[in-house]
């Protein structure tokens, strides 16, 4: 079937994971070899580690990101980003309170040379001292599946996420890894440079509130009133959606292709594995698209 504009239409959508009850046991039981999230321990070579310690340490994190980092208890973990103060994002991580004065930031490989230098800047007389580290950081489902990890502690996101851990040198396993940020876009949680892009995306519209990515009862942080505006309002202009593509479309297009509703575009692709994907948005929309030329389904979040 086709569209009036030409495009041919999806059939009726078939089953996918993140329409079950169990969006973690439904993505393990999934055929393809792809979606076969039996991650073992695997290292991930995308990610850094950065390091704040000192006795200003908390005061001076609570004071910039978006989540409440003095609440945390040593070995305890939140997911945070660091916005500009027009409140456009810049990073997001883990903030793992190591000891009483120290923190590491579990950040994506790509955003930590930046991340670091902007809170050089913001440091002035902060008894902080900020350094990068090259302890490796590895995944796993199980938290006892390694016992030498320096730190263990499960993904504040959601606990079917599994555990990270700190200190252990592994090899990569890429199947792993793709089954892994398969179940990123199974649970609807963005990734840094494809959904989430510094000084365009905003984190609300990027489906932070639900990653427990930032505390609205905390006070004052950097991009926090246009935060604290963007959610008072009656509705986001902009939302992470899940798309469905065609299976023809799943090794040609890419993140960043324009999305289309009704011939006129509602936003760009963001991460994808195969055939699903997340991109923001216009609100409101649901139902068929087209993603460089190739049909797709867009369901909300």
């Amino acid at each position: 079937m086709r569209g009036a504009n030409g495009v041919k239409r999806l059939a009726a959508p078939r089953r996918l994971p993140y329409e079950r009850a169990d969006p973690i046991s439904a993505l393990r039981a999934a055929p393809t070899a792809l979606e076969k999230a039996t991650m073992p321990l695997t290292q991930d070579p995308d990610r850094s580690l950065l390091i704040a310690a000192g006795p200003d340490s908390a005061e001076f994190l609570q004071g910039l990101l978006s989540n409440d980092v003095k609440a945390l208890e040593i070995g305890q973990a939140c997911y945070a980003a660091l916005l500009t103060p027009q409140g456009k994002y810049l990073a997001d991580f883990f903030v793992i309170r190591h000891s009483e004065d120290a923190f590491w930031l579990d950040v994506p490989a790509q955003a930590a040379p930046d991340l670091l230098r902007r809170l050089t800047l913001y440091k002035l007389r902060s008894k902080v001292t900020l350094t990068a580290s090259d302890t490796p950081i590895a995944l796993c489902w199980e938290r006892d599946c390694d016992q030498s990890a320096l730190v263990t502690v499960a993904d504040p996101r959601d606990a079917g996420l599994g555990w990270r851990l700190y200190g252990v040198d592994l090899p990569t396993d890429p199947q792993a890894l793709t089954a892994y940020h398969a179940m990123l876009i199974v649970n609807g949680l963005p990734r840094h440079g494809a959904d989430l892009l510094p000084e365009e995306s905003f984190i609300l519209q990027a489906g932070f509130e639900r990653a427990r990515g930032v505390d609205f009862r905390k006070g004052c942080y950097v991009g926090q009133e246009v935060t604290a505006r963007m959610r008072h309002k009656a509705e986001l202009t902009k939302k992470l959606f899940r798309l469905h593509l065609a299976p023809e479309a799943a090794e040609v297009v890419k993140s960043g292709d324009p999305v289309l509703a009704d011939g006129k575009r509602v936003g760009q692709l963001g991460a994808k594995i195969g055939e699903e994907a997340l991109a923001i948005l216009r609100s409101g929309i649901e139902g068929d698209a087209e993603v460089a030329g190739y049909p797709a389904r867009i369901t909300p979040i």
